[in-house]
């Protein structure tokens, strides 16, 4: 992938089980991330476990806007990695909570 891809640096692993919170990743001995003596590593399940319909829900709840104000060419066609990344630490600042009865049209 090129350095301005979201998977550059990206490794291929095999997932080799999957809990209610957590999954396992059966590492490659080359990698630097593979503990001595055990090649499996144990993550947290995004979302904490939850059921499908309390994960949408939650995420509806944590919604946010970004006025089309404050929408920008340069915000719209940003490069958020590699060595041409724009700095995103400002996008929080830029969105905003939902009003009542708002729905975003994507």
């Amino acid at each position: 992938f090129s350095p301005s891809d979201p998977r550059c640096n990206w490794q291929p692993h095999l997932v080799v089980a999957v809990q209610r919170q957590t999954f396992a990743v059966k590492l490659s001995d080359s990698d630097p991330k593979s503990p001595q003596g055990d090649s499996l590593l144990w993550l947290p399940v995004p979302g904490g476990g939850l059921a499908a319909d309390e994960l949408l829900k939650e995420a509806r709840q944590t919604l946010r806007c970004i006025e089309w104000s404050k929408l920008t060419r340069k915000l719209m066609h940003g490069t958020v990695c590699g060595p041409d990344a724009d700095d995103i630490s400002k996008l929080f600042d830029l969105s905003r909570d939902l009003k009542a009865n708002e729905t975003i049209d994507f």
